[in-house]
């Protein structure tokens, strides 16, 4: 299976980490057991341990891991994606649900949204945005988020145990499937300026 949004999911995430204070409630310390930093091998030993998970090999290499199946919080799984860059291991951890129909994509997000906040509890933020001629409630907010006029999303910031600043992210992606992610903001900043280094290099 293809996965063509892996560049997506390592870009979006160090905007939120501006000002406001952390939550310190409940550390974030690993995604499914497996803990930030871990290396590709500990990553692909840990996800096929889980039922119904399989590696798809087609498109995983050392940075980027993808595996196919399984539930995440009881849901059904399209596929998982782990970035795994050989300097920092383990730095972000995307879930990719199954899509439901368009006419329930919102009601299957405030399903995942509130079961997240019995856990970590009330987000950091929670938004709708929508450009005009939509606006929420129209009952044309699907259309919009899939012709790129609307966002629906929400985030938690939190910690891990060192006081290292981890988001998780829930939103509905312009193909209508949600997404929820974690991200270890000092391991991430690593992969990036690591990467920067490496192109640099070529110069």
């Amino acid at each position: 299976m293809k996965h063509p949004k892996q560049l997506f999911l390592v870009a979006a995430f160090s905007l939120f980490f501006c000002g406001s204070a952390i939550a310190q409630e409940t550390t974030v310390d690993d995604f499914l057991d497996i803990p930030w930093g871990s290396s590709a091998a500990k990553v692909e030993s840990a996800m096929l341990k889980r039922e119904g998970v399989t590696i798809d090999k087609e498109n995983s290499d050392t940075s980027h891991l993808f595996f196919d199946g399984g539930t995440f919080i009881g849901r059904s799984v399209e596929y998982y994606m782990f970035n795994t860059y050989p300097s920092t291991g383990l730095n972000t951890a995307s879930v990719f649900f199954e899509k439901p129909l368009e006419a329930k994509v919102i009601e299957k997000y405030d399903e995942i949204k509130a079961v997240i906040i019995k856990k970590f509890g009330k987000p950091d933020n929670d938004f709708k945005y929508f450009k005009s001629p939509y606006e929420e409630g129209d009952g044309y907010e699907t259309s919009a988020i899939r012709q790129g006029k609307g966002t629906i999303m929400t985030y938690w910031k939190k910690q891990d145990k060192n006081g290292g600043n981890v988001l998780l992210m829930l939103q509905i992606t312009e193909s209508l499937q949600i997404m929820l992610s974690y991200q270890n903001a000092a391991l991430f900043d690593k992969y990036k300026q690591d990467k920067e280094a490496k192109n640099q290099s070529d110069l």
